[in-house]
């Protein structure tokens, strides 16, 4: 859960949101969705960990203490980023980073449908979680069996980042293991 927390507000926190702020500023409509989605996501993992947490407040600059918002705020929200996400995505986006997306995507490799159908399942896990809600049936439960039939259905859709390994010839180090002689990290 602690880690989580870290990956929300520090790992993720503002590399997120400068992400999404400048691919709306440049209209790269892809990467905007894939942020908002990928925020979705975070937060609703987070929500579902530790119940009230600073949402609204969480990266004001200058701020020091911040108040906590309730859980049913964060999972509105939750809903709203992922909603946002699929709006995003499926924009026609003429930014030209269509490319890049495909290498330094390491998840869908910039596949679109594939994040439309994360989004979708985001939402899904977040209404999933309010069946025991009085309401959920009056409230909720249509959202989720619409989400449902849009989200991910198929192995293949699932969200996996493939480590591929490849010793010293590796795109990154990281694909090689801890302690191996192709980390630098045995001595």
């Amino acid at each position: 859960a602690a880690e989580m927390w870290r990956v929300v507000y520090w790992l993720h926190g503002m590399n997120l949101e400068n992400m999404i702020n400048q691919s709306l500023a440049t209209e790269s409509w892809t990467l905007a969705g894939i942020g908002y989605a990928i925020k979705a996501y975070d937060w609703d993992m987070l929500t579902k960990l530790h119940g009230e947490l600073p949402m609204k407040q969480a990266f004001e600059p200058g701020r020091l203490s911040h108040d906590y918002d309730y859980q049913d705020e964060v999972y509105t929200q939750v809903r709203e980023w992922a909603k946002t996400a699929i709006e995003y995505l499926e924009m026609d986006d003429q930014s030209g980073m269509e490319g890049s997306l495909k290498e330094a995507d390491l998840m869908y490799g910039g596949k679109k449908d594939k994040w439309i159908k994360f989004a979708h399942s985001v939402i899904v896990r977040n209404l999933a979680s309010l069946t025991n809600k009085n309401n959920f049936a009056s409230d909720y439960a249509q959202d989720l069996i619409t989400h449902a039939e849009a989200a991910m259905t198929i192995n293949a859709d699932n969200a996996t980042i493939a480590m591929p390994g490849g010793a010293g010839e590796a795109q990154f180090s990281s694909y090689n293991n801890c302690w191996g002689v192709y980390r630098g990290t045995t001595s």
